[in-house]
């Protein structure tokens, strides 16, 4: 009895289930973009490379997107990872080449007689919380996370941009777009409107900002309601 007791407890019979963590997923402008390696970078971000797209993402905790061409075409960016000079050092599978992207964040000083200098200040907060410490580049991101609205009404939506850019926002039930507006954004904060929104239920809406070869992303919650 005792050995089958002790079997029991090693296969974990009995034993209470892990709880359950909350997944949070936060999608990649670009479609089927292949998401690869990912690292931590010195800017307070997320690297990421895109295998398929040939890009560099950069993502920020609130789940705002950039995106970034690579030079050479087909070039399979892969791993990834942080390098001592402030930038990430990428491989190109395709492209038989070690690429480099740089975040503008001041490098470490060089080691002096007594050991590593101190690390060189940051950048200041973008608008609205936004880290952004290149000014070339692009980020996009909605005033607030959720909103509501009537149906039939028209809904204005604020946002701000780090670069003057061309703005798409669209009001999504899962791919379906119900509905949507473009315009073109100023650095700072802006507005864009969705006109006349007809459906009623719960949407997501995504913001999407575009300059030179960046991409910029960032979702938001919509609620229509009846009258």
């Amino acid at each position: 009895m005792a050995a089958v007791a002790l079997a029991v407890g090693l296969l974990g019979v009995g034993a209470p289930a892990a709880s359950a963590s909350t997944v949070t997923e936060f999608a990649v402008p670009t479609a089927s973009s292949g998401p690869s390696g990912i690292a931590a970078g010195p800017d307070g971000a997320l690297w990421f490379t895109e295998l398929s797209a040939n890009k560099i993402g950069r993502i920020t905790t609130g789940g705002a997107v950039t995106e970034f061409a690579v030079p050479t075409a087909s070039s399979f960016p892969e791993g990834i990872a942080a390098g001592p000079d402030g930038a990430l050092w990428f491989t190109e599978a395709n492209g038989n080449k070690i690429g480099r992207i740089a975040p503008d964040v001041a490098p470490p000083d060089p080691p002096g007689p007594s050991g590593p200098g101190v690390p060189g200040p940051a950048g200041p907060p973008g608008p609205l919380g936004l880290g952004v410490q290149d000014p070339a580049l692009l980020e996009v991101a909605f005033g607030r996370n959720r909103y509501k609205a009537k149906r039939g009404r028209s809904l204005r939506l604020r946002y701000v941009a780090t670069r003057a850019s061309s703005v798409t926002v669209q009001a999504l039930k899962g791919r379906k777009v119900i509905a949507k507006a473009s315009a073109r954004a100023r650095k700072g904060r802006n507005s864009i409107t969705l006109r006349r929104l007809r459906a009623t239920g719960r949407f997501k809406l995504r913001l999407t900002a575009k300059v030179d070869n960046q991409t910029s992303t960032d979702t938001a919650r919509l609620t229509v309601s009846r009258r």
